[in-house]
């Protein structure tokens, strides 16, 4: 497995490296950021997990693995 995470909170998105070859994968010094400000506390931010294909001609897409979504008010009442 190739896995990478999509963070995403209303029309942006951040991608982070790929992890190649590994099924249990470690973002713990992996930092995404996102602008945010007051009109986010309303969304909710969407992680979500695939699978990279290397090949994409025999293969297809990435493959879909998850996601998790948290509202951005608990997020940043914890800031």
């Amino acid at each position: 497995s190739d896995p990478y995470v999509v963070a995403s909170l209303g029309l942006q998105s951040v991608r982070s490296p790929i992890i190649k070859n590994n099924l249990n994968p470690d973002w713990t010094d992996v930092e995404l950021r996102l602008p945010v400000n007051e009109h986010h506390s309303s969304m909710r931010l969407e992680l979500a997990l695939w699978d990279a294909e290397t090949s994409r001609v025999l293969q297809g897409a990435d493959d879909f693995l998850g996601r998790i979504h948290m509202p951005m008010h608990m997020i940043l009442r914890n800031l």
